[in-house]
């Protein structure tokens, strides 16, 4: 998409990514550019897939909790139908 309208600007984004590499290349002063790379990558896949996953474990309590709540509202509520 448009990068201009997103919520994080290109320049932000090339700005995290080159911070982050300087942390590999301190971290790891013996890669090579290519392998710093597909480390980086490495690390934001994972960072994605965890992210991700605590999406998904947050959602299904949101909606275990709504449930619950409606439950406890329609056995303290009458029903008027």
């Amino acid at each position: 998409g448009d990068w201009s309208s997103d919520v994080c600007s290109s320049d932000l984004v090339i700005e995290f990514v080159q911070t982050e590499v300087e942390k590999l290349k301190e971290q790891y002063p013996q890669l090579d550019n290519s392998q710093l790379a597909v480390l980086l990558a490495m690390n934001f896949a994972r960072e994605r897939l965890e992210i991700e996953e605590d999406f998904r474990l947050n959602i299904e309590e949101i909606e275990r909790s709504t449930k619950e709540a409606l439950r406890n509202i329609e056995s303290i509520t009458p029903l008027y139908n």
